[in-house]
């Protein structure tokens, strides 16, 4: 499309001859300052950023976004949610007995020109979705015989005596099928619940599923004044494997890795691998010396598993210990990290302990140059 032919409706209400016209002379209101560019219109603070935004980015760490309040009702069942699940089996027990209890009652009062046969799904439902498959066939059985003792009470009458059961066997059969499809879909959402925050190949938790334990550990730290540590794991010369000994092994020694690490760490720690060959070693309430404890024995038995394979690598690791709690997740494995890369420059194939007393401890180390080399503990 020429200049001529664009669309005249534009923005500043200027139509498409009033740029160059010969009787007019130019106008000091041209370019007016208001018309610059502001800016909040580059960033508005309510806008969250976005994943391809490399502003929303930490160092290949996803910043969370600003939290939004989403529509009321959601925001009731989520927080509903969240208290059931907090209550004991026995307390839901009896919350779902207590519900039968109720419906029926209504059931008898309002008598039989009024059915509310579908009031009954909801402990039907509470017991499926918080207490399985079994609780949901007890219920579904008692919520059966509650309809017909309700039938029976307010002097409902049949042709047939057999009506009365057969109406009670058809309910009780639909309040079985709905269990049963909210047990299939609860099972289903757990296991994409689980492969969602799992590493295929080595069964540990992946980036997205260490994002959310670290947090929540980081969360944990600053509440009861415990430390934390953070060790960065990389495989030295990983692509030497793939390139001579094939895919296949390389595969191998991830998983070996993984096999070792969760061997060598405690029942706490976390260990997840972040993509490729390099791993993360969450270790909550862990100090620097024992940190340098569990990392030392991981290091160790990695070492002896490789040699024993014949894998040409070694494993450089940096370790962050936080005597506070730190900003978020990013810049705990930012730091950490950093730490490791430093190991790599000063020759690979070693353990580098940093610890960070406070914040301003934290900012001061990280504005250091990190020309002078690391300490090396137990070089391959």
């Amino acid at each position: 499309m020429s200049a001529s032919e664009e669309d005249p409706r534009r923005a500043d209400g200027a139509r498409p001859d009033a740029a160059a016209r010969p009787g007019d002379a130019a106008r000091p209101d041209a370019a007016r300052p208001d018309d610059a560019a502001r800016p909040d219109d580059a960033a508005r603070p309510g806008d969250a950023p976005r994943p391809d935004d490399a502003a929303a980015w930490d160092d290949g760490w996803p910043r969370q976004p600003p939290e939004r309040r989403g529509p009321p009702v959601p925001d009731l069942l989520r927080h509903l949610d969240d208290r059931l699940r907090r209550l004991f089996r026995s307390a839901v027990a009896l919350l779902a007995a207590g519900l039968v209890v109720a419906v029926t009652i209504v059931d008898v009062v309002t008598g039989p020109e009024l059915s509310i046969s579908i009031f009954y799904l909801a402990p039907v439902v509470l017991a499926t979705w918080y207490l399985g498959w079994r609780a949901a066939l007890l219920t579904s059985a008692t919520c059966m015989a509650a309809w017909f003792v309700a039938d029976l009470l307010s002097g409902a009458v049949y042709a047939l005596p057999a009506i009365r059961y057969w109406n009670a066997a058809v309910r009780g059969g639909f309040f079985l099928l709905v269990g049963y499809i909210l047990a299939a879909l609860k099972t289903a959402l757990q296991k994409e619940r689980a492969l969602a925050r799992t590493d295929v190949l080595t069964g540990l938790p992946n980036a997205r599923s260490f994002l959310e334990l670290a947090a929540r550990e980081v969360v944990r730290a600053g509440r009861y004044g415990h430390p934390i540590t953070l060790a960065y794991l990389d495989v030295d010369d990983f692509k030497r494997v793939n390139d001579r000994q094939g895919h296949a092994a390389g595969d191998a020694l991830l998983q070996q890795v993984a096999f070792t690490a969760r061997g060598a760490l405690r029942a706490v720690d976390v260990v997840a691998r972040l993509g490729g060959d390099e791993f993360a070693i969450l270790l909550p309430e862990a100090d620097a010396e024992g940190a340098h404890t569990v990392v030392s024995r991981l290091a160790r038995d990695l070492r002896r598993e490789v040699r024993r394979v014949g894998w040409p690598v070694t494993f450089s690791v940096g370790v962050a210990v936080f005597e506070f709690p730190p900003r978020d997740v990013a810049e705990m494995v930012r730091v950490a990290d950093r730490l490791m890369y430093q190991v790599k420059e000063a020759g690979k194939g070693a353990e580098h302990y940093e610890v960070y007393a406070d914040p301003e401890d934290l900012r001061m180390r990280l504005a250091e140059p990190a020309d002078r080399g690391p300490r090396r503990e137990h070089p391959a």
